[in-house]
């Protein structure tokens, strides 16, 4: 593992507490009975689950093949609150790698929302044309919500890198950007960020053997 991945991105302070007003999240408190194929129903039950405006994502896997022998790919640090607010509180677990990716807005075509995240994220402007499909999309957390991921893969090589345009939240600025080993880019604890490079290790490992 490069000498970068070995020590988690710089370390943003956060201060956590509740607040009243619209969340960004809301759970569903939903009254369930199941129909199973044989016609019987079963007993009431409740469940929780998450929804949000915008429940899809895309994942972005940008890779540089300017290496011989030696593609790298993207990743970008990021505030996490979810994972900072865990006990012990404060830790310094909350910022970490990750690939790029973001919300995909209403009826937003996941293709531009990749393009448009990269260039937000990771300061990559890539022509549209350049992205493909990187396997199907997958559900994030079946058991909490209904979330599905959309992963691209786009290469960048040769591309220049300018700053970030980021989203205006307090969560992606200073974010730092990093071009790394793909086979480095695994480990780094970010689920989503796994199932990425691993769909692209098979991706190059199909074309190299056609």
């Amino acid at each position: 593992m490069s000498s970068i991945l070995k020590k988690p991105p710089q370390v943003i302070t956060h201060y956590i507490g509740d607040v009243d007003g619209p969340p960004f999240l809301k759970i569903r408190h939903l009254r369930c009975k199941l129909e199973y194929p044989n016609g019987d129903i079963s007993e009431e039950f409740t469940h929780d689950v998450i929804t949000r405006k915008s429940m899809d994502a895309c994942v972005i896997c940008a890779y540089d093949l300017s290496e011989e022998n030696n593609p790298r790919i993207w990743l970008r640090s990021c505030i996490r609150i979810a994972v900072a607010a865990r006990k012990p509180f404060p830790n310094a677990v909350g910022c970490g790698w990750e690939l790029p990716a973001g919300l995909i807005d209403g009826d937003e075509d996941p293709v531009n929302a990749s393009i448009r995240e990269l260039e937000e994220e990771v300061g990559i402007d890539a022509p549209i044309t350049s992205i493909y499909k990187l396997g199907e999309p997958v559900w994030g957390s079946v058991g909490l919500a209904g979330e599905r991921l959309f992963y691209y893969a786009v290469d960048v090589t040769g591309i220049p890198v300018g700053k970030p345009s980021e989203d205006g939240t307090p969560q992606e600025r200073n974010g730092e950007c990093i071009l790394v080993p793909l086979d480095e880019a695994l480990g780094v604890g970010d689920m989503k960020t796994e199932v990425g490079v691993l769909r692209l290790k098979n991706h190059f490992t199909k074309v190299n053997n056609v």
